[in-house]
């Protein structure tokens, strides 16, 4: 349809209204790809974050290093195996590191300016800046002496401070809290320095692999092999520094650069606040820094973030600023000339970043008159192109089970509280708990995991790392005392469905050779969590059904042998049965298999018994959030609104999602109550599974041949 505007006259003109776009369309939500099997996996390592982090095997590697997973390493124990069976399976989980809050020793660097202002000899300059020398070889001078100041450098780790309180001793990590003191620097005469700190650098976690980081820092000129940056300098009136970082795999290696993530072996930066090319680049340490090595909160959020070796700046612009002003007022009221040529009283505090506190030169290399570098010594520390300063102070805690149990027993505390981080069901997708072998203690606290959501659930062992093989009657009573556990978190006090989503198998193995040199015993949930990786795990949210374990022989074991099971009487299996557990046997060939995949839900009539049927749900229950996420906000009618949540619902299950094994029903409902509310709705889910066969009677019946008739069904034998 035409646009009808207002046409004042009849003056020949043509009124141009620009394009009207009608091409845009609305874009679908593109629909959400995840493992269905994401364990919660917390383990010591040797570096990384202490923040969770979704990742697959390289990306653990990147974050976590290759020695956390290293068999001989102090960092692994009975959660690292797991960890990485799943990750060399192909699976994912969202890491957990664990640091004690008492040991979070972090490795840093405090780069502080040490100056004592003193009169200096003033020098004579030959036609090029430089100063002149006389027959002896050394500076020419004037005769006459003018305010100055030596200076030098000062490189420490940043200190933790213990502060007596009433409530007792707390330590506290200095960073960005420095405070100018005194020198040791001396002019010699009497004069007493003062060291005021410039930059906090912080690695990005705690221990001691934060030592291998280090950096040089330095003032580049047109005489340097890679010359100053004049754009900085000309566009926002600031000396330009430059800063490499670089890495050691040891403490005796060779260090290696860490590339920006620009693939840039250094960068630029400047002092100025705010400092900006004319293209719009900027150049403040403290807007350019962190972001050239770190990506901590990636665009992609399935795409774990990216640390640098440093990845907290503090950099102390007052401290900057005034030794600027002063530096560049003495220098001034000396001499104007090179980058202070146009330098007042009226613009000085705009162009004291020109002054190049670092290097105490002028971009062409001149030296400046009245600031000059002290004899290196003391507790000095040059700075330099070719001199990295290193990182101190990170230590890696005392790492016993001990230790790490009750770090991740209080974890779980935090997920059972309602209003906890990990109530978020978008930052924490997890699924599952992974019991690797804690003690019995713990294993009667892991209900805690799923006490407030239904779309998490908890795979359990009898097994307590380091023991031997136990007896039938202590198997039994460990089995009903986890499911008891688990049980007093049920699954619906509404409908009175008892706790299902927990699976606990008895009994343990040792790890083929071919697997692993690990040499402890592994409790035989390792089989079912590398299995579940397998088969329930894909990155694409689909089964695999080339490992679901009831087609085939994909309940044989695979990985562990010496298993503890072998025969086990029927009295013994029905107490392990009645108590919601389960457990291998063998077969005539040796070979260790599951006879059935149960969960601890106690009616066996009941397709909840059926360990699939859990994972089922507790996907379903992951859909049904999302789904709430999807359809927030629509002001629709209820028609489409139950047309178009169907329809995205069935999308959810495309590709035969849990592998063809269930049917699946949806029904979007708006109750009595819901329209008088007049923003809520129902969603009800069906799902149609089937059970499992475990039992068999069997009988043989004897007969003469010739009584055959040609109905029966024979073959020879």
């Amino acid at each position: 349809m035409a646009t009808e505007i207002y046409i004042s006259n009849a003056t020949p003109h043509s009124n141009h209204l620009g394009t009207k776009d009608l091409s845009a369309r609305v874009v679908d939500r593109t629909p959400l790809l995840r493992p269905m099997f994401l364990p919660y996996f917390p383990f010591f390592g040797r570096k990384g974050t202490l923040d969770e982090v979704l990742v697959d095997g390289a990306a653990f590697e990147s974050i976590y290093g290759a020695e956390t997973l290293d068999e001989r390493s102090p960092y692994f124990n009975h959660a690292s195996v797991f960890i990485k069976g799943i990750l060399n399976a192909g699976g994912k989980i969202i890491a957990k590191r664990i640091v004690p809050e008492k040991d979070r020793k972090y490795a840093s660097l405090r780069v502080s300016l040490e100056y004592v202002e003193t009169q200096v000899d003033e020098y004579v300059r030959d036609p090029s800046g430089h100063f002149k020398l006389n027959n002896n070889n050394d500076n020419e001078t004037t005769g006459r002496k003018v305010p100055g100041a030596l200076f030098r450098f000062h490189v420490e780790e940043i200190p933790t401070v213990t502060l007596n309180t009433g409530a007792g001793n707390i330590e506290t990590f200095q960073f960005g809290m420095g405070a100018q003191s005194v020198s040791d620097l001396t002019d010699g005469n009497g004069q007493v320095g003062k060291r005021v700190p410039l930059f906090d650098f912080v690695a990005p976690s705690p221990g001691e692999h934060g030592n291998l980081n280090g950096m040089a820092l330095w003032a580049p000129t047109t005489i340097s092999p890679s010359p100053v940056n004049y754009v900085p300098l000309n566009d926002a009136k600031a000396y330009p520094y430059r800063l490499r970082l670089v890495t050691k795999p040891t403490a005796t290696s060779s260090p290696a650069i860490s590339y920006s993530r620009l693939g840039m072996p250094e960068i630029d930066f400047c002092l100025k606040p705010e400092a900006r090319s004319k293209a719009g680049v900027d150049y403040h340490i403290g807007d350019v820094f962190l972001d050239s090595y770190n990506d901590l909160i990636p665009e992609n959020p399935l795409v774990p973030p990216t640390y640098g070796p440093f990845s907290r700046l503090h950099v102390y612009q007052e401290n900057v600023d005034f030794v600027l002003s002063m530096l560049v007022k003495k220098e001034t009221d000396v001499e104007k000339i090179g980058d202070l040529t146009n330098v007042t009283d009226e613009n000085i505090n705009d162009l004291r970043y020109l002054f190049n506190v670092l290097g105490g030169t002028h971009s062409d290399g001149t030296p400046y008159q009245t600031y000059r570098r002290a004899t290196i010594g003391g507790s000095a520390t040059p700075l330099g192109e070719n001199t990295y300063v290193w990182a101190k102070g990170g230590r890696d805690p005392v790492m016993t089970d001990a230790l790490f149990e009750a770090e991740v027993d209080a974890l779980l505390k935090e997920f059972e509280d309602p209003n906890s981080k990990y109530m978020d069901e978008v930052q924490f997708n997890d699924s599952v708990f992974i019991d690797t072998g804690y003690s019995l203690d713990f294993k009667r606290k892991m209900g805690r995991y799923l006490a407030n959501r239904k779309d998490r659930w908890v795979l359990a062992t009898t097994y307590v790392n380091g023991e031997k093989p136990t007896t039938a009657a202590e198997e039994l009573g460990r089995i009903s005392m986890i499911a008891g556990a688990i049980r007093r978190y049920p699954d619906s006090q509404i409908h009175g469905t008892s706790a299902f989503r927990c699976v606990v198998a008895k009994g343990s193995g040792l790890l083929a050779k071919s697997v692993s040199s690990y040499k402890k015993r592994v409790p035989i949930t390792y089989e079912i969590a590398v299995l579940l990786t397998k088969y329930w795990g894909a990155g694409n949210g689909i089964a695999n059904s080339r490992w679901d374990w009831s087609e085939g022989s994909n309940n044989k074991f695979n990985y562990l042998i010496d298993v503890t099971s072998g025969f086990v009487p029927y009295q013994v299996r029905n107490g392990y049965w009645a108590a919601g557990g389960m457990w291998a046997q063998q077969d005539e060939r040796k070979t260790s298999y599951f006879p059935a995949f149960r969960t601890i839900f106690d009616d066996d009539t009941s397709t909840l018994t059926n360990m699939r049927t859990m994972l089922v749900h507790v996907d379903i229950n992951k859909i049904g959030a999302e789904m709430q996420r999807v359809f927030s906000g629509k002001d629709w009618t209820q028609d489409r609104m139950k047309q178009e949540m169907t329809e995205w619902f069935y999308d959810q299950l495309k590709g035969n999602k849990y592998g063809g094994k269930v049917e699946i029903n949806v029904k979007i409902t708006f109750t009595k109550m819901d329209v008088q509310r007049g923003y809520s709705w129902h969603t009800e889910v069906t799902v149609f599974s089937d059970h499992f066969y475990t039992v068999q009677t069997f009988e043989s019946i004897n007969r003469r041949r010739s009584d055959k008739t040609v109905d029966d069904d024979t073959i020879t034998a």
